[in-house]
């Protein structure tokens, strides 16, 4: 299907509370009054009355003139000699008899007079016999503007192009329908009598262009309405040809969740403004689909912590997914370039054949407390891991897509966990510390940036993976018996190494923690136990997953416990608990998970 320009179905321009209504709905007539000897017509002077009777003042006869005016709804002027008398009318009413003495005293004749009252009404009625509900009107190439005349003359004016190439008018019952064809602005002239209204319009072209957009695909048991959002609009934008410059802006419009196997579709709401362009709103219907569930694990941590403290900007990470092959990335890193910064993390495809990568988002709006930032990133992070709810990023050959893109303000942590598979090909996974040169959104705001081609990004491809540490998680054992010593899992203690041998992750920080706890309680009395979360190295937070539900803990002051879960035991009763969690950015580790009695210690 051939691309398509929103914005561009009809525009109508109308007047509101417009004081002159078409004829048809109800036209008042044409306003007039008197004051004293005066008659004004739509607040012009037509003529003053000089002569009269001692019945019938000068005043009285320019009061029964606007009288007769206001009660008349035509607007045709006409005037006629009628034996000694000029008899001036609007339409068929009388509005004003001339005789010799009246002419007379304007130095007139009765002919001359006459058609000089008659010239007059017919300018002040003319004023009033349409208005345009616009006088100049922006519109794109190939795009409808109807622009809504009113008033008694309304469907009888008469249109003049100048000069005749931009656009072309028609006019219909009292609207005139303007089409653009060509770049450019043109002159349309409005006439009914002596009324003369211009109408400027000007043909731009659009700030962007759109296409159909493909199938958006997520993953996920389900994946949640912030992933399909982030697929939908990660779609949408692949099919937006902006002009250089333009501001795009992209929302999904109440995205649904999806389980595995289930077809779907959304809104993207898509916003374009370009210097020089016109603007375009639209919203894109995008069809979704989820894929299933995620067959890969994660193998390895890429830890993006290098430097944690940016002094400079740079590259921050550098890897590659493999089709097949999965990573979890977790990036911390404090701006004390001296300036705002943007940290920003794309997928690169190389290649001359897509490649697809399963995104997992844990993005946590930037902070000034870096602590604070690592567990806002666990918060988006841990409920979708769980789930496996991931947006599917398809990135054309040769292109770069972002998937992370946040501006970092001088002392603020951005800081986040994401999981990355290879659905289809491969693709470089690139971290950089960017000068921050113009105003961007809050928050991570790359699902509202475009594709870029490799030939227009200036972004070094070069690069060599480091800090990767394998395996990336961490299996644990524990028996616990009611009556017997206490169960402890120490969390962030036995540093797992890089796969180049080259270093330990002190605190294991990114490493998921997979504890496979075995309670028995073998009293004759049913007994609560309960699991808590001490923050035993310093200021920290957790979040868990136990048996597939999720549990949190808040941030804790050093030294410090919160019981996030707890279970009764019959006597007799022995039951197994599956319990993961990971170590997160800006917390003090190691850490310890105490099950116990409740109220016991």
């Amino acid at each position: 299907m051939g691309a398509w320009v929103p914005s561009t179905p009809i525009v109508r321009v109308i007047s509101v509370g417009c004081v002159v209504l078409l004829a048809g709905l109800g036209y008042a007539g044409v306003p007039a009054h008197a004051k004293g000897a005066k008659l004004f017509v739509n607040n012009t002077e037509v003529v003053t009355i000089l002569t009269g009777s001692a019945t019938f003042t000068p005043e009285k006869r320019a009061l029964s003139a606007a009288n007769a005016i206001k009660a008349s709804s035509a607007f045709e002027v006409s005037s006629a000699r009628e034996g000694a008398y000029g008899i001036v009318r609007l339409g068929v009413a009388k509005v004003m008899t001339i005789d010799a003495a009246e002419a007379k005293a304007h130095r007139r004749s009765v002919d001359e007079l006459t058609k000089e009252v008659a010239d007059k009404l017919k300018k002040a009625v003319d004023s009033v016999a349409f208005i345009l509900a616009s006088k100049k009107v922006w519109m794109p190439i190939g795009g409808t503007v109807e622009v809504e005349v009113t008033g008694p003359a309304a469907s009888k004016t008469m249109l003049k192009f100048d000069p005749v190439g931009p656009a072309k008018a028609t006019q219909r019952d009292g609207t005139i329908t303007i089409k653009g064809e060509s770049v450019g602005e043109s002159k349309v002239t409005v006439t009914y009598g002596q009324r003369v209204e211009t109408l400027l319009v000007n043909v731009m072209l659009p700030a962007a262009t759109i296409g159909v957009p493909s199938t958006a695909y997520v993953m996920g048991r389900p994946a949640d309405k912030a992933t399909v959002a982030n697929a939908a609009t990660r779609a949408a934008l692949a099919v937006i040809a902006s002009a250089p410059g333009a501001q795009v802006s992209v929302e999904a419009i109440n995205p649904p969740e999806l389980v595995p196997a289930q077809k779907g579709s959304t809104k993207v709401r898509a916003t374009i403004r370009a210097l020089g362009r016109y603007p375009v709103d639209a919203e894109i219907d995008v069809e979704l689909k989820n894929e299933g569930m995620l067959d890969t694990v994660s193998e390895e941590l890429w830890y993006s912590n290098h430097p944690e403290t940016i002094t400079q900007i740079g590259r921050l990470y550098w890897g590659r997914v493999q089709e097949g092959k999965g990573a979890r990335v977790l990036y911390h890193h404090l701006n004390s370039v001296g300036s705002k910064i943007e940290v920003k993390y794309v997928l690169v495809n190389t290649q001359d054949r897509p490649a697809r990568v399963a995104v997992t988002l844990g993005d946590a709006p930037v902070h000034i407390n870096p602590t604070y930032a690592g567990y806002m990133a666990g918060e988006q992070f841990f409920p979708r891991w769980v789930r496996g709810s991931a947006s599917v990023i398809e990135v054309p050959p040769h292109s770069a897509v972002p998937i992370v893109w946040e501006t970092v303000g001088l002392n603020e942590s951005a800081s986040g966990l994401l999981a990355l598979h290879g659905v289809e090909g491969s693709a470089l996974f690139i971290g950089d510390a960017v000068a921050s040169l113009v105003s961007r959104p809050s928050g991570n705001f790359a699902y509202t940036m475009p594709t870029t081609s490799l030939a227009d990004d200036p972004t070094n491809l070069v690069g060599q993976a480091q800090h990767v540490y394998s395996p990336a998680e961490k299996s644990l054992k524990l028996n616990y018996v009611v009556g017997e010593r206490w169960g402890y899992i120490r969390i962030g203690q036995e540093a797992v190494g890089r796969v180049d041998d080259d270093g330990k992750l002190d605190g294991n920080f990114g490493i998921v923690y997979k504890v496979e706890a075995l309670l028995t309680n073998p009293t004759a009395i049913a007994t609560e136990i309960e699991f808590v979360f001490e923050s035993s190295a310093g200021y920290t937070g957790a979040f868990f997953r136990i048996n597939g539900l999720v549990y949190r803990t808040p941030l804790l002051q050093p030294k410090t416990t919160n019981q996030f879960f707890k279970v009764t035991l019959a006597p007799g009763e022995s039951k197994t608990f599956y319990l993961e969690t990971i170590p997160l950015s800006g917390g003090s580790y190691p850490c310890t998970v105490t099950i116990k009695p409740v109220g016991v210690g």
